[in-house]
């Protein structure tokens, strides 16, 4: 296949080094896994040794596109094998139930399209044909939708834009000339990840509820994804080798446009799709797409406390306040991801909601233990609240980690 080197071009290569790319995101988790307080010159100065005047723009750029990809693992869980998934080259799992794939049938329940996939966190996210099945039942849901994560993708995208422009000044570097690729790299993938989970929303919205006008806008997300997909390749051709090889897996080797016949086979039996839909379809579920997008609920926030100590295994009191909701839930379990997920009803007091985790036999020793404040401020409490509407306010963070489209690493 050629070796593991991804560049084509001489002057981009780093013989074998392919991990200085990623140095600044090595730094930023070795700095502050040590220490969560760390001052911002300890990764802005080798930032500045490496991209030079360049630096300060490189950092506004990567920071809202290095999440881009995050987001989307842990809101896509496809596949729980690095092996056999990589969003930075994405092999194609189809909207349309018409088709399946074969490449993620091994990890992915059926059907095997982008409706029925589980995210990895199913607590804070929600599966696709479930928000929109619980949406046209009037069943609100404190977890993310996939329209909100689409929203918080487009937007990490627009933060990213200007100083990527930024940076044209700079690119006779060749670290500087890498960087923006990538991050150009990152935005389309990010435009066609927003474009997906819409897609795939509408395309549920007409499987359960026949609605042609939701069809229709799932062809029309789903054409705007694709292109978004397509307007890689400018940016790679002549950059990245045409055979980009990290293993034998089909998402391990490859291309950006080996990936977009089985886009265009999507597209095309979406389209089948509509030409069969009947005339009965067209006259049904006309507001359906808009019990999906229902009210913002902006405005509303939870406060809240950490404790500043705990007794392992005792139970945990919790109280967080709020306006502007009905309930709370408080979700928890031990630091175990193989564990469900168990659930407290908060009580309510004004707006004041609490109540404490039961109290766990964990094994080992039992003791006590006090948090510091800077990690207090750091501690998270799942905590869903369930306000009278059915949208809760755009996610900001995520919790997963992959592969950056910076392929070297």
């Amino acid at each position: 296949m050629g070796g593991r080197e991804p560049y084509l071009r001489e002057d981009l290569r780093l013989g074998g080094r392919e991990w200085r790319k990623h140095r600044h995101s090595y730094t930023l988790m070795g700095r502050h896994l040590y220490d969560p307080a760390v001052r911002a010159e300890a990764w802005r100065a080798p930032l500045r040794a490496q991209y030079g005047d360049a630096a300060e723009l490189v950092e506004a750029a990567l920071t809202p596109a290095s999440r881009i990809l995050p987001l989307v693992v842990v809101v896509h869980g496809v596949n729980g094998s690095n092996n056999g998934y990589a969003p930075d080259m994405y092999v194609d799992l189809p909207i349309s139930a018409g088709l399946g794939s074969e490449h993620y049938a091994s990890d992915t329940d059926a059907p095997t399209n982008w409706g029925a996939v589980s995210p990895f966190d199913p607590e804070m996210f929600v599966i696709i044909d479930r928000f929109v099945e619980d949406a046209l039942a009037g069943r609100p849901t404190a977890a993310y939708t996939p329209l909100e994560v689409a929203d918080r993708i487009d937007a990490l995208c627009d933060q990213a834009e200007a100083p990527l422009a930024g940076l044209g000044a700079f690119r006779s570097s060749a670290d500087v000339e890498r960087a923006s690729v990538d991050i150009a790299i990152l935005i389309r993938l990010g435009r066609f990840y927003a474009e997906k989970l819409r897609a795939a929303t509408s395309y549920a919205v007409w499987r359960q509820a026949s609605s042609t006008l939701a069809l229709d806008e799932a062809i029309a997300h789903a054409r705007r994804a694709h292109a978004a997909y397509a307007g890689i390749l400018p940016l790679v051709d002549g950059v990245y080798r045409d055979e980009l090889a990290f293993g034998v897996e089909r998402s391990e080797h490859g291309h950006w446009r080996d990936r977009i016949p089985d886009m265009e086979a999507d597209l095309a039996e979406l389209e089948a799709e509509r030409a069969a839909a009947t005339a009965s379809d067209a006259a049904s579920g006309a507001d359906a797409l808009d019990l999906t997008r229902g009210p913002r609920r902006d405005g509303w926030a939870l406060e809240h406390d950490a404790p500043a100590s705990f007794s392992r295994g005792a139970a945990v009191p919790i109280a967080v306040r709020s306006t502007g909701v009905d309930a709370a839930r408080l979700h928890y379990r031990h630091v175990d991801q193989s564990e469900s997920w168990q659930v407290v009803e908060l009580e309510r007091d004004g707006d004041v909601f609490a109540g404490r985790s039961p109290p766990s036999t964990p094994p080992g020793p039992t003791r006590s233990c006090t948090t510091s404040p800077s990690r207090r401020r750091q501690a998270r409490t799942s905590i869903r609240a369930c306000p009278t509407t059915c949208r809760p306010s755009r996610t900001s963070h995520s919790r997963a980690s992959s592969r950056s489209a910076e392929r070297g690493g």
